[in-house]
C-alpha cells in the first residue's frame, strides 16, 4: 500500500508542475536554464516564503531532443534529525505538438537510505529502498485542456526497515500503476488511477525472535477524485508550512497563537474547496500469514472508502469485506465449521450540511481548549439541520449453514430524537437451530435463535425481520419490543 501511495503522489506532483512548464520549447541550453528558472519561480509561488526555494537542488539539462530534469539530494535534513544517502529523482521531458510534454524514464533513486539520528526506543532507525528495474512515462498538457497521463512499472521493489530488534522487509515482485487526469469545469481536473502489485511479501521478526511473514498474491487499488481545484493546493501547502514553523517556535504551547490560527483557518478553507468527491478501493487476494506454528489464509480482503457532499450535505461511506478465512491451527470440528466464511460491513455517515461543518471547524480553531464546551450548542444545531444519518448499506455474514444479509439506517436530530429502520434476512436458520440444539459448544445460543425464529416472518427458507424505531417505540415485524430497551435510552 505504501508503494501505491507513492505512485499516486508522483503523478500528482507531475500534474502540479503543469502550470510551470512553457507551452513549447526548442531544445537548447538557454531554454533549459529558462525552464529551470520557471520551475523555481513556480515552486516559490506554491511553497511561499516559509521555504527557501534557492536551496532546492533542481537542475534542467538540454540533451538531444529532450530535457533531463534532476532533483538530487543527500546529507543531513530536518536540522540533522535524519540523513539521506546521495541520490536523485530523474526524468526526461520532451516537447510535443499542441503544447504538450512527453515524460520518459521517470526514476526514483535506487539504492536509497534514510537514517534517523535520534530514533525512538524500539522504533525504526533507518529505511532503505532498492528497485531492480523501473520505468515511468506519460504525457502532460500544461494547459489542462486535454487529458494527461502517467504510467509506472517496477520490478524487484524492496523496502527494508531497520530496528534494534532486527530488520523488517517488504518486497514486491512487480508493480504497475496508471493515472489519468481529465479536464473538468472552471479549471478543475478529475483523476482516475489504478495500481497492481504482484507477489507482495512482508518479513518481520517478533519480539521473541520468531519470524513473521505475510504474503499476498495480488494487491489492486483503484481510485477517482472529482473536480480537483489545483489552485487550492498552494494555499494548503503554505498553511501547513506556516503551522509547522509556528509550532516549532513554541512546541509546549497548548493554545494556538494568532499566526497558527490564521494558518489553520486558511488550511481548512482550502481543504473544503479542494475537490467535490473521491472514491477508492483496495483489494488483496490470497493472503497467507505464518509465524512459527501459527498459520492462516484469507482469500479476499477488500476495503473501499468514499466521501463527498451531494446536495450540500456531507457523505462518508466505507465497505469492508473478508472472505475465505482458514487456518490449520483451528482444530477440526465445530470451531472450524462455524468460522465465518464471509463478513461484509458497509457503514455510511451522512446528512450534515458541509458548509456548517466547515464553519464549526473554523469556530473551533478560534476557541481555546478550555472553552470547547461552548461549541456543544453549535454541534447540536448540526444534527437538527441534518438530521445526521448513520447507516449500514450492506451487512453480510456467512457462518455454518446460515447466511445473513441486511441493511438499515438511524436518523439523529438530537440526542432525544432518534428514529430508524432495518431489514434483516437469514437463510438456513432452521438448520442452525437444530445444530445448536445438539452441539454442546452451541447450546447456549439455542434459546436466542429460537426466540429470533419466533418473531421472524418466514418466506420459504428465508427468515425476515423488519425493525422500526420511532418515538421511543421498537417494533420487530409489528411485535412491540419496547420493553426490551434499557430504561432511560
Amino acid at each position: 500500500m505504501t508503494r501505491t501511495f507513492r505512485l499516486r503522489h508522483a503523478a500528482l506532483a507531475l500534474a502540479l508542475l503543469a502550470p510551470a512548464l512553457p507551452a513549447r520549447a526548442d531544445i537548447s541550453a538557454a531554454q533549459a536554464q529558462d525552464i529551470e528558472k520557471q520551475l523555481r519561480a513556480w515552486l516559490s509561488t506554491q511553497l511561499g516564503p516559509g521555504v527557501d526555494v534557492s536551496a532546492v537542488p533542481l537542475k534542467v539539462t538540454a540533451e538531444a531532443d529532450h530535457y533531463r530534469v534532476d532533483i538530487p539530494f543527500g546529507g543531513p535534513v530536518m536540522g540533522g534529525a535524519a540523513t539521506l544517502s546521495q541520490g536523485a529523482i530523474t526524468t526526461n521531458i520532451k516537447p510535443l505538438d499542441g503544447g504538450r510534454w512527453g515524460i520518459e524514464g521517470f526514476k526514483l533513486p535506487s539504492p536509497f537510505r534514510l537514517a534517523l539520528a535520534n530514533a525512538p526506543k524500539d522504533g525504526p532507525t533507518a529505511f532503505s529502498l532498492k528497485i531492480a528495474e523501473q520505468d515511468g512515462k506519460g504525457m502532460l498538457d500544461p494547459s489542462l485542456a486535454t487529458a494527461s497521463n502517467f504510467d509506472n512499472k517496477l520490478r524487484g521493489y524492496t523496502v527494508t526497515t531497520e530496528t534494534a530488534k532486527g530488520p523488517s522487509t517488504a518486497h514486491v515482485d512487480q508493480a504497475t500503476s496508471s493515472v489519468v487526469w481529465d479536464p473538468a469545469v472552471n479549471g478543475r481536473v478529475s483523476a482516475r488511477g489504478e495500481a497492481n502489485l504482484d507477489k507482495y511479501t512482508v518479513t518481520n521478526t517478533m519480539p521473541d525472535g520468531t519470524p513473521f511473514t505475510v504474503t499476498i498474491d495480488r494487491l489492486r487499488a483503484t481510485s477517482r477524485v472529482n473536480n480537483v481545484l489545483l489552485a487550492s493546493l498552494p494555499t494548503m501547502i503554505q498553511s501547513a508550512v506556516a503551522l509547522s514553523n509556528e509550532a516549532a517556535k513554541s512546541p509546549n504551547e497548548k493554545t494556538m497563537n494568532p499566526a497558527q490560527r490564521a494558518a489553520a483557518r486558511s488550511f481548512v478553507t482550502a481543504l473544503a474547496a479542494l475537490l467535490d468527491s473521491a472514491e477508492s478501493e483496495h483489494r488483496a487476494e490470497n493472503i497467507k500469514v505464518a509465524s512459527g506454528d501459527m498459520q492462516g489464509t484469507l482469500k479476499t480482503f477488500a476495503i473501499a472508502f468514499g466521501f463527498g457532499a451531494p446536495d450540500g450535505k456531507m457523505d462518508l461511506h466505507w465497505r469492508i469485506q473478508l472472505a475465505g478465512l482458514e487456518s490449520p491451527v483451528i482444530p477440526p470440528g465445530v470451531y472450524r465449521d462455524y468460522l465465518p466464511k464471509q463478513i461484509v460491513l458497509a457503514p455510511r455517515i451522512s446528512g450534515v450540511p458541509k458548509n456548517d461543518v466547515v464553519q464549526l471547524a473554523l469556530k473551533a480553531i478560534d476557541t481555546d481548549p478550555d472553552q470547547m464546551d461552548a461549541l456543544e450548542g453549535d454541534a447540536m444545531a448540526l444534527l437538527a439541520k441534518g438530521p445526521l444519518k448513520v447507516a449500514l448499506d450492506e451487512l453480510a455474514l456467512d457462518v455454518g449453514p446460515a447466511k445473513l444479509t441486511g441493511n438499515g439506517v438511524v436518523a439523529v436530530s438530537s440526542p432525544a430524537d432518534v428514529s430508524g429502520n432495518a431489514e434483516i434476512h437469514v437463510t438456513g436458520l432452521d438448520t442452525l437451530i437444530r445444530n445448536a440444539s445438539t452441539t454442546p459448544e452451541l447450546k447456549p445460543a439455542a434459546p436466542v435463535l429460537v426466540f429470533l425464529k419466533g418473531i421472524g416472518r418466514q418466506n420459504g427458507d428465508d427468515t425476515v425481520w423488519k425493525v422500526a424505531y420511532s418515538g421511543h417505540k421498537l417494533l420487530v415485524n409489528d411485535t412491540d419490543l419496547t420493553a426490551m430497551i434499557p430504561s432511560g435510552n
